[in-house]
């Protein structure tokens, strides 16, 4: 048996965190559906913008009467007072596991808001026992269904980028890069879901020839715009000169594909998300094993990677690595008189802890990376 407790290292940001960071600069009013005073763990832990840019994030401060009676009206009252005043382009509900364990029915309160309000309402249905990458992509998916214009032309090597949240890419350095990379590549990024953009230019996603998901919490809607739009995605991250022309190559092709890589069983372990660490795996170009511990990506592992449910278990496969590469709060899990340890921060790991540490790993800067680092 697995042992799934945690003792020594922290966890990821819940599905109600990346509902936030997901829509944070889109311009509406989310509303999670939790106990008062918990709302600073969404903003002010897991929100690098919190103290900059200026979001409607509110909680119901939901209380015991309240949900032992099932009072929904005064949350549905509570949301269309509040946004009648503050007038955003659209409202968002979602939960924590208290409404969901009383189960609280939010598409319902979600079509009662919208009727009384005249707003667009969006229910992401979360329940606060899921990782960001769960929240994050239910909430670009719903916003995608309400507000993407129907497709009218296809501007040809015109791509959105997908994924990109600050819980992944908190530096928004990294993403700058990236557009840049890809346009000196002859890429025209129309969108970058969902910061440092414009709603206009992502409700003109269905125009676009092709997307590149970067992150696990594009993937849904990469896959809706592919079936309603019969837009085309690549997974895969532009780390490193090499990959990064690989992916232009691809995005000009305008087949879904994902990165291709080989796990031969190396020496070489990294920890993290799916679609970061195989790109990163795959601009390294030596043998690397990849650990998880978020089963929301799971299925872009491929063979001799590795799902972890729990630190012991995490903790007994890194003692076979001479290299680990991860967020430095995995390194108390490490021997380093046997492994070097490389720090890679994870702001949905770790949170502001390492703020001033996250490196740009896009085209020659991550290459310059890896040459410090590893080679």
């Amino acid at each position: 048996m697995v042992n799934e407790a945690s003792k020594i290292i922290s966890v990821y940001a819940a599905d109600t965190s990346g509902v936030c960071s997901a829509l944070y600069e889109l311009g509406g009013m989310c509303v999670i559906h939790d106990s008062s005073g918990c709302n600073s763990s969404y903003t002010t832990h897991d929100e690098p913008r919190w103290y900059d840019v200026p979001s409607l994030i509110y909680i119901s401060g939901l209380e015991e009467y309240d949900a032992v009676l099932g009072n929904d009206e005064k949350f549905i009252k509570d949301c269309v007072e509040t946004a009648l005043i503050q007038k955003p382009k659209f409202i968002a509900i979602c939960a924590s596991p208290i409404p969901f364990m009383l189960g609280m029915d939010l598409k319902a309160m979600a079509r009662i808001i919208e009727d009384r309000s005249k707003i667009p309402t969006l229910c992401v249905e979360t329940n606060g026992m899921h990782s960001y990458i769960s929240g994050a992509s239910i909430a670009l998916l719903e916003w995608a269904k309400r507000f993407v214009e129907d497709k009218s032309e296809t501007i040809n090597n015109s791509i959105n980028i997908l994924g990109c949240i600050p819980l992944d890419f908190p530096n928004m350095e990294m993403v700058e890069s990236m557009v840049k990379n890809l346009e000196k590549g002859g890429i025209n990024v129309n969108s970058v879901w969902a910061m440092g953009d414009s709603i206009g230019n992502m409700s003109k996603a269905s125009s676009c020839s092709a997307n590149l998901v970067v992150s696990s919490s594009g993937l849904e809607v990469a896959k809706y715009m592919e079936e309603k739009f019969n837009i085309p995605y690549i997974v895969g991250c532009p780390f490193g000169e090499e990959l990064t022309n690989e992916i232009i190559t691809l995005l000009k092709a305008k087949k879904t594909s994902k990165i291709e890589r080989i796990n031969y069983g190396g020496k070489i372990a990294i920890i993290g998300e799916a679609i970061y660490s195989t790109s990163l795996a795959k601009a390294i170009n030596k043998d690397c094993t990849i650990f998880s511990l978020l089963s929301d990506s799971s299925s872009l592992l491929i063979n001799g990677d590795k799902l972890v449910l729990g630190e012991e278990d995490l903790e007994n496969c890194l003692k076979d690595y001479s290299v680990v590469i991860g967020d430095g709060i995995f390194k108390n899990l490490v021997d380093e008189s046997k492994t070097k340890f490389i720090n890679l921060p994870h702001y949905a790991f770790s949170g502001r802890l390492y703020k001033n540490q996250f490196p740009n790993l896009i085209g020659a800067f991550g290459d310059n990376w890896i040459k410090k680092n590893i080679d």
